[in-house]
């Protein structure tokens, strides 16, 4: 039989951790469940409401730990974790009523290292769903893992690099030490390609299972004081996974599937760089400006012509004096430069 481990950590998130609790526990599952809430020191009501379900529902385990950040409480879950799978859920997200048995069944049947589902939007302000503009569709054709990575990465798929839509196989994750980089506001993009290239199965279950709370009050993608630092996370990012595949031992075509995903992150905060002062990142975005040659996005013509002709340093001045108007134009209209 196989066990699920579901990996929840919480911040203060009161107002929408009972919904994300019970879409699990409520759940129609052949196989044993733990769901393990990670209490990452919050500060509202949110750890008195994860010791209560803990009381009222043997399958849930508790952790209370000091603030350390999203990366800090999902490592704190892979290290208890006693499932044969892992999934990892936003304490702000939830579960569709009765979808995960098909991923348990589907797991038996294939014992995929990965099961890669798809997910639905819920807008919050609205109360409503709308559709993930980046599902991925099952194509029986694809057999091997290594064409269904060049699918799931195809440039037209636009892949987003969320963990929760998901489940892993738990020995991949801990005999490879797949850990969350801590620290970091973009921590997905940074672990879910490192996970990828180890697995040695991959299925496409095309099914909706997570609904994506979509724009709530707090949120990181909202919130403009964190879209600086958040630029300078994605940079880094890059840069570490850069140095992560450079010694990857996979296929050129792959790798190269690879780095057209990672352009679009890097030319998202080439063309933003007027907000970032940080001389580092600055420094990072010179040393992987090779990216804009990957870049495939509409500006990528515009921009390889400019480096081409006027240089990389004359191009960023360009860049930064755009930049500097799109900014005068949203500060007049109480806006500011969107991260997401």
């Amino acid at each position: 039989m196989i066990k699920l481990s579901v990996i929840i950590p919480v911040y203060n998130v009161e107002e929408y951790l009972d919904k994300c609790i019970k879409s699990v526990l409520n759940q129609t599952f052949s196989g044993e469940l733990e769901v393990i809430l990670v209490n990452d020191g919050s500060t509202d009501k949110s750890p008195m409401i994860c010791d209560k379900y803990a009381l009222m529902d043997k399958r849930i385990k508790v952790i209370h730990k000091k603030n350390g950040g999203l990366s800090s409480a999902r490592n704190a879950g892979i290290d208890v974790a006693t499932g044969n799978y892992i999934a990892f859920l936003d304490s702000d997200d939830f579960w569709i009523k009765n979808t995960i048995n098909n991923f348990v069944e589907i797991a038996e049947k294939t014992s995929a290292d990965i099961l890669v589902g798809n997910a639905v939007r819920y807008i919050h302000k609205e109360s409503r769903y709308t559709s993930y503009p980046n599902n991925i569709k099952n194509e029986v054709k694809i057999k091997s893992t290594r064409n269904k990575l060049l699918y799931i990465l195809k440039p037209q798929n636009r892949f987003q690099w969320h963990v929760w839509k998901c489940i892993y196989k738990a020995d991949l994750i801990k005999n490879n030490k797949l850990y969350f980089k801590e620290g970091l506001l973009f921590e997905d993009v940074e672990w879910l390609p490192r996970v990828l290239t180890c697995a040695n199965s991959i299925e496409i279950v095309d099914k909706i299972f997570i609904a994506y709370r979509y724009q709530r009050p707090n949120s990181i993608t909202v919130d403009p004081s964190k879209t600086i630092r958040r630029l300078m996370d994605m940079i880094r990012v890059v840069n570490s996974l850069s140095i992560y595949f450079k010694d990857m031992p996979i296929d050129k075509e792959l790798k190269k599937r690879f780095y057209i995903n990672f352009s679009e992150i890097y030319t998202y905060v080439f063309l933003r760089q007027v907000l970032i002062k940080d001389i580092c990142s600055k420094r990072l975005l010179k040393k992987l400006s090779y990216y804009i040659n990957y870049y495939q996005g509409k500006y990528s013509k515009i921009l390889k012509i400019m480096i081409k002709i006027l240089g990389y340093k004359n191009t960023c001045m360009l860049v930064n004096k755009v930049g500097l108007i799109c900014l005068f134009i949203r500060s007049k209209k109480g806006g500011y430069l969107p991260v997401s």
